[in-house]
């Protein structure tokens, strides 16, 4: 299931991707908490591409992207320093982080399940420029399950 999730969530950040260094893109916190359940947020990072050019972007006063507050240094390329931001991200919220996944190439960024916190605190990590999309997991029912014959 989780691994159906984070395709979905992939393949909308494929659709939604853009150059954009503002805050991140929030997907489905519109849905009623009734049919979405809580406390569960797929974080997807923006591509290699696009972090690398981050530490260029912090030097410049006129591109308006100021340096994260949480391990500033730190890009979520290799694994290691995927799951360190993570968990890091996570834990600056309140949150814990589950299943961090390094990049597989620049078109399937690096991701990370954050669980236990509010809508609000998910929002918080809007402003790290690292991050490119938040998104509400919301199960998508197969129609050929329970089905009668």
């Amino acid at each position: 299931m989780r691994y159906a999730v984070l395709g979905a969530c992939c393949a909308s950040v494929m659709l939604l991707t853009s150059a954009c260094w503002a805050d991140a893109k929030l997907l489905n916190f519109e849905i009623p908490v009734a049919q979405r359940g809580v406390g569960h947020y797929s974080v997807i990072f923006k591509s290699e591409r696009d972090l690398r050019r981050l530490p260029a972007l912090y030097r410049d006063p006129n591109s308006g992207v100021r340096k994260p507050k949480v391990l500033p240094d730190v890009l979520p390329i290799s694994p290691e320093d995927t799951e360190a931001l993570a968990k890091a991200l996570a834990a600056s919220v309140g949150g814990k982080a589950a299943y961090p996944t390094a990049a597989l190439s620049d078109r399937v960024p690096s991701v990370f399940e954050l669980q236990g916190v509010t809508d609000e605190a998910a929002k918080r990590l809007a402003i790290d420029p690292r991050i490119d999309v938040i998104a509400v997991p919301i199960a998508v029912a197969d129609p050929g399950v329970n089905r009668g014959p």
